[in-house]
């Protein structure tokens, strides 16, 4: 089996030309904007949110907020020097654990989901910035035409804020037991919610650390959370933003939705991963053949790429949605 999937990345690898792909992601690209938009003057449009969209507010990615929560728990539980994080150099599965580590050592849930939710607004959030504007923007129901619903990866409720700007009808959906009106978006935050200056934090649930995410992936397989994110991949109308799919749950669910349901498409907008400041060719052939290798493996998992070169072209191709199809 491993010499198939080797085989099978080296034949991608030794086909890759870098001239083709430059075409065939331009043609690509003005295609899959058409297809998002059809899905959307269909009704059938969902998003779906990663901590790009996040992060563009001014809010810290996963890895800075385990480190922002460790540094809490040092000045508030010990005394000691904070820990130089750059020094550390943690990798990804190191800094899972650390937050297990982390969420034990502040004793209580309530505790913990105060810590998140001070180590989440501690700075002042970028409400006007292009990012969440263009999705807020694209959340507006015109006479005919409206979103079928957001599923989003964060915790934060930067989207309500900016549809009460909007004057949208919606609904924040973080278990089971919340019910929405039909005429509501409803918003379904999948790992948790923690709105600022939440008062309570009974039936609080937030996946953060690796027990979390085994949880998720295993015994509560048929949660709701893994139900509405397989219910609505499989019926080709998802549209991700700001999501690297390095979650593997959601990777997990991506190959059933695949494997079961012939057909399924969905589509992503990612940035190419060279820097405009490299000027070297063989180092720029090499970040287009890894940006060639991602897109094959999201490809596989039925979810096609929009290439851009600046995050600035999210936002027009977000406000280019509600065009004529």
């Amino acid at each position: 089996m491993l010499d198939k999937w080797y085989n099978n990345r080296m034949n991608k690898i030794s086909a890759f030309d870098l001239t083709e792909c430059f075409t065939t992601w331009d043609k690509n690209r003005d295609k899959f904007i058409y297809d998002i938009r059809k899905i959307y003057n269909s009704n059938r449009l969902t998003l779906v949110l990663g901590s790009g969209v996040s992060k563009a507010a001014g809010l810290p990615l996963w890895p800075d907020l385990v480190k922002a929560l460790y540094n809490d728990l040092v000045l508030n539980k010990v005394v000691m020097d904070l820990p130089d994080w750059e020094s550390l150099k943690l990798k990804t599965d190191e800094l899972i654990l650390q937050a297990r580590y982390i969420k034990s050592g502040f004793g209580s849930p309530e505790a913990f989901f105060e810590a998140i939710e001070r180590a989440l607004y501690s700075k002042e959030v970028f409400m006007k910035n292009p990012l969440i504007s263009s999705i807020g923007r694209l959340c507006v129901p015109t006479r005919f035409n409206y979103i079928k619903s957001v599923i989003s990866y964060n915790f934060d409720d930067l989207l309500e804020r900016k549809l009460n700007k909007y004057n949208v009808e919606h609904k924040s959906i973080f278990d089971s037991n919340v019910e929405f009106l039909e005429s509501s978006l409803p918003i379904y935050h999948v790992h948790g919610y923690l709105p600022q200056h939440i008062k309570d934090f009974d039936n609080m649930n937030i996946v953060f650390s690796d027990d979390d995410y085994n949880r998720q992936s295993s015994s509560e397989m048929f949660s709701w959370s893994n139900i509405v994110q397989l219910t609505s991949f499989k019926d080709s109308g998802s549209f991700f933003v700001g999501t690297s799919f390095n979650d593997a749950n959601l990777r997990r669910i991506l190959e059933i939705v695949q494997l079961n349901f012939q057909g399924v498409v969905n589509y992503t907008v990612q940035k190419h991963s060279y820097d405009k400041n490299i000027h070297n060719q063989d180092i720029k052939s090499l970040l287009y053949l890894n940006d060639y290798l991602k897109e094959s493996v999201l490809n596989e998992l039925g979810v096609k790429v929009i290439w851009v070169d600046e995050y600035d072209e999210y936002y027009s191709i977000i406000d280019s949605i509600k065009g004529k199809s």
